[in-house]
Order: C-alpha cells, then sequence, then structure tokens
C-alpha cells in the first residue's frame, strides 16, 4: 500500500503569469481557486494545477516536460470550442488505434507546456 492518496497538482513554471491564468481559466474553463502575485491554483475535479512565474528567460518547456491530461465527454465539441477561440492543435481529433474507441488531440498551452484531450 502506498502513503501517497493522490496527485494534490502540478505545477507549471509559466512566463507570463496574467496570459497563462487566462488561458486556463477564460479558454479552458478551469476556475482559479487560490491567487496571489507569485502564485495561482486552479482545481479541475479536485486536482490543482498550480502557476508560476518564471524568472528565467530560457524555454520553459522541454521535449521531456510534464503533459496535463483532460479527460473529455466530447472531445470534437471540445476540439471545436478551443479551436475557435483561437487554440491551435497539432492535428484535428484522432484514434491512435483504429481497434479502440479512444480519441486524442494535442495542443499547447501558451508557454508551449502539451497538454492533451482524451475521450474514451
Amino acid at each position: 500500500m502506498s502513503d501517497f492518496a493522490r496527485i494534490d497538482e502540478v505545477m507549471l513554471w509559466v512566463q507570463d503569469l496574467a496570459r497563462s491564468i487566462a488561458f486556463y481559466e477564460q479558454t479552458l474553463s478551469i476556475p482559479v481557486a487560490d491567487r496571489n502575485p507569485n502564485y495561482t491554483r486552479l482545481v479541475l475535479a479536485g486536482t490543482g494545477i498550480a502557476l508560476r512565474p518564471s524568472r528565467s528567460k530560457r524555454p520553459i518547456h522541454a521535449q521531456t516536460g510534464p503533459e496535463l491530461v483532460f479527460r473529455v465527454a466530447d472531445i470534437h465539441a471540445t476540439h471545436k470550442r478551443l479551436a475557435d477561440a483561437g487554440v491551435p492543435f497539432d492535428k484535428p481529433p484522432f484514434r491512435p488505434q483504429p481497434d479502440r474507441d479512444v480519441w486524442l488531440a494535442f495542443f499547447h498551452d501558451p508557454d508551449g507546456n502539451r497538454l492533451q484531450l482524451v475521450q474514451g
């Protein structure tokens, strides 16, 4: 048995905190639970997404960085809503395995962190 109960939050370092808050809160509709000049916590189904401003001028993300995966009920409707709001996707929703009813769609936040929608 693990001592760990659940993942409480995922922390993302961002270049522009206001821009990232707008993206997660307004574009993705994830509510802000706590906010101060150095930290903003959004909460989705009990798990926090913490946004913290980076002091580094180097790129925030890397190929091996974290990827947030959001389960959605209707990937095509969510993809359309986000694309209509100006969110660029790598490609439209697709099924990676034709014999399984699982759909994926990949996009990025304003700092280049990779995000994923999944249905199925």
